[in-house]
């Protein structure tokens, strides 16, 4: 999106200098464009490799936009002003189309970590909940079919590779098989499976003593944009109204205030405590994707239409307690991005949840 972004920017250039000085005015483009690549050698060496593999292997295409520019500057100077938008309509299509390409990818990339992470023949690999990281992600000039690889957190490294077809229409997603051979130890003009595979239900592999321990099961949650921010708040309980007042026997929720400030970056808002919490959420402008609620008695979320999904029973105020790492783990495979900030205290009264880089 951003190199259509350039190349229209090129082309409108392009036409403004024609339009005012025809053959000349390009000149001075094109000169222009040589300058910057001069400067960006001489004052920076990633620049310069930038610049210089895009004139090398990318100068049809600049020059193409180019000639797109003049186009559309000669037919302004002929008063033909609707003709002359005619050269641009390419760039729109690419654009648009990409647009549908990322759309369609990231939705394809959900539903591939949604398989792995719920896999539970790969669970009795890895001893309990899948540990796994994407590696790589591979398409093919057949449009048709997609391959990606994850590596399995296991005593030894294993690799899951996972083959996406996508020639019904919507993708299908299956899993081709784990092997013990890395990226660069497979023949990759095959689908890696061809040797050193190794069984689903083998016990050497896994992280704990043994697979037969309980696997956590991972909810269904909405889906969560690749740039998501995921916030995690935790309680013992809500602070009560005065010193004075005891927590309620019969357990009555106690409210705790979480403010989220205005921002374009989509939120995953994690919330736990230990007794019952009425989680009061004002929303300042900023874009819910789920609220993942976990806890050892049953809270309440108000303030927000996005969809709560109960976690387990876990809770953790402080980044010592034995169950931080373990929620925050939890946490984040659901919502497949790591937390990014957490924030807890023993009485909860009010939480501010604000944008991070």
């Amino acid at each position: 999106m951003n190199l259509t972004i350039l190349l229209l920017t090129l082309a409108l250039i392009s036409a403004v200098a024609y339009s005012a000085a025809g053959t000349k005015g390009v000149v001075v483009v094109v000169v222009t464009m040589l300058v910057v690549a001069v400067a960006s050698f001489v004052s920076s060496p990633s620049a310069a490799m930038v610049v210089g593999y895009g004139f090398a292997f990318g100068w049809p295409v600049l020059a193409g936009s180019i000639a797109a520019g003049c186009m559309a500057g000669a037919l302004f100077q002929k008063r033909k002003y609707v003709w002359a938008l005619l050269p641009f309509l390419p760039f729109a299509y690419v654009f648009w189309n990409s647009e549908v390409a990322r759309e369609n990818q990231s939705t394809e990339k959900q539903l591939v970590y949604d398989f792995v992470f719920k896999h539970k023949d790969l669970a009795r690999l890895t001893g309990g909940p899948v540990r796994a990281s994407l590696v790589t992600s591979t398409t093919y000039s057949d449009a048709g079919r997609a391959k990606y690889e994850f590596r399995l957190e296991t005593k030894e490294p294993l690799y899951a590779i996972i083959e996406v077809d996508r020639s019904a229409g919507q993708p299908v997603v299956k899993l081709a098989c784990v092997t013990s051979l890395y990226f660069g130890q497979r023949d990759t003009s095959n689908s890696g499976c061809e040797k050193d595979v190794v069984s689903l239900y083998e016990t050497k592999w896994a992280i704990a003593s043994s697979v037969t321990a309980p696997v956590e099961e991972i909810p269904e949650v909405p889906p969560i944009p690749s740039n998501a921010q995921v916030s995690m708040i935790g309680v013992y309980e809500g602070k009560p109204k005065s010193s004075n007042t005891p927590t309620p026997v019969n357990e009555e929720p106690v409210a705790v205030r979480v403010v989220i400030t205005a921002s374009n970056v989509p939120l995953v808002l994690a919330l736990n405590s230990y007794r019952p919490v009425n989680w009061t959420v004002e929303n300042q402008g900023r874009p819910i994707s789920a609220v993942l609620l976990s806890g050892n008695l049953q809270s309440t979320v108000t303030g927000t239409t996005a969809r709560v999904v109960p976690i387990g029973k876990r809770f953790a105020y402080d980044d010592r307690q034995d169950d931080f790492k373990k929620l925050k783990q939890q946490v984040s495979l659901i919502a497949h991005a790591p937390v990014k900030d957490f924030q807890g205290i023993y009485y909860g009264t009010e939480f501010y949840v604000r944008a991070t880089k």
